[in-house]
């Protein structure tokens, strides 16, 4: 099997509102969906390591040395965690992100294949 990072990514004033205001309701039922599809994907081998959440504060170092206060200057997306799978090949990794429940939170998961050393960079 090869290994894949889901990437997730949700509109960070979106999820900051939406947090602010369901943190009693829908968090917990969301919750629920993560530990239920997670739990599924450890059951069957395919996790790699255990889910990271990412924090939206954060800073960038600039080829210039130059330090931006923030991770993010361009983008409306935020890069809010990542989880590293296992799936046979980019199709089932492909199956695997589509029950992600980021997309229940009107996220995207991006999906990446790790590269190894002995094949082509694409």
């Amino acid at each position: 099997m090869t290994e894949f990072i889901l990437i997730f990514r949700r509109d960070i004033e979106e999820f900051t509102q939406d947090y602010k205001e369901s943190l009693a309701t829908a968090v917990p039922g969301i919750g629920k969906k993560w530990f239920s599809w997670m739990g599924k994907l450890h059951e069957e081998g395919r996790m790699v390591g255990t889910y990271q959440r990412i924090s939206k504060a954060g800073r960038t170092v600039m080829p210039d040395s130059t330090v931006q206060e923030k991770p993010y200057t361009e983008i409306k997306d935020a890069f809010s965690g990542f989880l590293i799978i296992r799936a046979h090949d980019f199709d089932e990794a492909l199956s695997i992100a589509k029950d992600c429940p980021n997309l229940l939170q009107n996220g995207s998961v991006e999906v990446r294949k790790f590269i190894d050393h002995n094949d082509q960079v694409s």
